[in-house]
């Protein structure tokens, strides 16, 4: 990745990622679902290539007990930006869709339409593969845990989580700020929680 020009601590998340994806996969195969450790590995490796091209301004955030996670501006596209630069690696078709779908923050193609958030996802932007499953829910989890027991184990932990992140990120887009309840944070909600049970708690810990 380095040859690409991809910074050291884009590497060493995609490394954390690959780390707690492959367990997630593992787990979902023990319950029969059929799973691609090498297509789960790569993606989570790629997954958030598309930060090289994002160029907004960046915004802070405090995460659980006096932490901060800085995110540029741009970061809803920063999905659209990773699948393209995969593609134009020679990066496989099922890697590259990780590059797009990995994200929690999973903004359809009709909603970014209607927001005018470009560059606009070529194909659906939800997640379909269990390969694309097993790595969002490792990024999430990842960052969700960071805040702290408290929010974890909440079941809007992901809307809680996100929101200061999406209202900042779309105030280009949108004329009043977005409250917790939004359709986008729901779904956030709802992609969490629907994966949350292939994650074991002490796997976070140990991330």
């Amino acid at each position: 990745m380095e040859h690409f020009g991809v910074p050291t601590e884009i590497i060493e998340h995609g490394k954390c990622v690959a780390s707690l994806a492959l367990k997630i996969a593992t787990r979902m195969k023990q319950t029969g679902i059929p799973v691609c450790d090498a297509v789960v590995a790569q993606g989570a490796m790629l997954h958030d290539v598309g930060f090289l091209r994002c160029k907004g301004k960046h915004h802070t955030v405090r995460v659980g007990t006096g932490g901060e996670f800085s995110f540029p501006q741009d970061v809803l596209v920063h999905p659209v930006h990773g699948y393209i630069l995969c593609q134009e690696w020679g990066i496989s078709e099922a890697v590259s869709r990780i590059a797009l779908r990995h994200d929690i923050l999973a903004i359809t193609s009709k909603e970014r339409r209607e927001l005018g958030i470009l560059p606009s996802s070529p194909i659906d932007i939800l997640p379909h593969t269990w390969e694309e499953k097993a790595v969002l829910c490792a990024d999430a989890s990842l960052f969700l845990s960071s805040f702290g027991d408290a929010l974890w184990h909440e079941p809007d932990c992901a809307a809680r989580g996100l929101l200061d992140i999406l209202q900042l990120s779309l105030v280009p887009y949108v004329a009043k700020p977005i409250q917790i309840t939004h359709p986008i944070l729901q779904r956030a909600n709802g992609l969490l929680s629907s994966l949350i049970e292939y994650v074991q708690p002490d796997w976070l810990v140990e991330g």
